[in-house]
């Protein structure tokens, strides 16, 4: 921590990042959160690691959430209510969208809908994920997999993609909501008219269940719509 401190790095969340590997901890890197940000959250993994797992509960729900609640949050109500009533229709895999400009709070708005959902229902898993890039999308794969102690893992030739769908797909698998940050490229989602599928795309490895529910946020209303179809929930910019 020490040696980090006197770091200069580039990007300020590298500072941070560069410790991952030190500590032999896995977490998703979100550039853009800052550097003070970077360190409570791996301060935050750090001490987790330290617990010993007969500690933990098999009962408690898993929460991988990488964000505190924002408690400055107002308004939106009718935005949340939207997602809500969403989420809680049962039977299928329910898939929606937050749609709208950049910054206007798509992912404040769904980060207070989680928190909200927590109080509710303690017992159903939370997983987010950012989506921005590649990079971020896999490593957030691998930091859920090792939290929810996915077996397979361990194996260098196993996809962590197909691990967690797997996972999140079993009939006995509890209630869980999954979310996707930044869901703007729709490149990463789905294949182009004409080319053949790759493996890379993301709408393939999505989890299938009638315990789950997926949102998206995203800036784009054409991935809006591939993505979760006519559950689509308009962001509107704050007006004062």
């Amino acid at each position: 921590m020490s040696w980090a401190t006197k770091r200069e790095t580039t990007i300020e969340e590298d500072a941070v990042y560069c410790l991952l590997g030190i500590f032999d901890i896995h977490m998703s890197l979100i550039y853009g959160e800052g550097r003070k940000k970077a360190l409570i959250r791996l301060e935050r993994e750090f001490r987790q690691s330290l617990v010993p797992p007969s500690i933990v509960s098999e009962d408690d729900a898993p929460w991988i959430v990488p964000f505190e609640r924002n408690l400055r949050f107002t308004g939106r109500e009718s935005q949340l209510a939207q997602l809500e009533e969403h989420i809680g229709i049962r039977g299928q895999t329910i898939k929606v969208a937050a749609m709208g400009f950049g910054g206007i709070g798509k992912t404040q708005l769904v980060l207070e809908l989680v928190y909200r959902m927590k109080e509710k229902h303690q017992n159903r898993s939370v997983i987010w994920m950012p989506a921005t890039n590649i990079e971020s999308r896999h490593q957030a794969y691998v930091n859920v997999a090792q939290q929810l102690r996915i077996p397979g893992l361990e194996d260098e030739k196993a996809d962590v993609k197909i691990l967690v769908q797997e996972y999140l797909s079993k009939e006995n698998a509890r209630r869980w909501l999954l979310v996707f940050d930044n869901a703007d490229d729709i490149s990463m989602w789905v294949s182009k008219a004409g080319s053949e599928s790759g493996p890379g795309r993301l709408i393939e490895y999505l989890p299938r269940s009638n315990q789950g529910y997926i949102i998206f946020t995203t800036r784009d209303s054409k991935t809006a719509v591939k993505l979760a179809h006519q559950n689509v929930v308009e962001v509107p910019e704050n007006r004062r």
